[in-house]
């Protein structure tokens, strides 16, 4: 089970029974997760946490937000967030 169904108003869970969706509350993140990542914010600058990588990014976002940075000429780090999970949970 991926999370226990949150409680919305009776509009929204009408529209979601309607078009196939339901509507999970996405797990705690761990300590452990929160702790890198603010050890990555301190460590770093600049950092982007994207799906994918710079050299090959998997959104549009993505790769509009690394293209800018790169143009910039600044160095700055990068997270790829498909490859961690549990950093993509806690990210707001």
């Amino acid at each position: 089970m991926r999370g226990t169904e949150v409680f919305l108003s009776r509009r929204l869970k009408r529209w979601g029974r309607r078009h196939g969706q339901r509507f999970h509350v996405l797990p705690e993140p761990t300590v452990d997760a929160l702790d890198r990542i603010r050890q990555q914010v301190e460590e770093n600058p600049v950092i982007i946490y994207m799906k994918g990588t710079p050299q090959f990014p998997m959104c549009g976002f993505s790769n509009r937000a690394a293209t800018a940075l790169k143009a910039c000429g600044a160095p700055f780090a990068y997270v790829n967030i498909l490859a961690d999970q549990e950093i993509m949970q806690a990210l707001p």
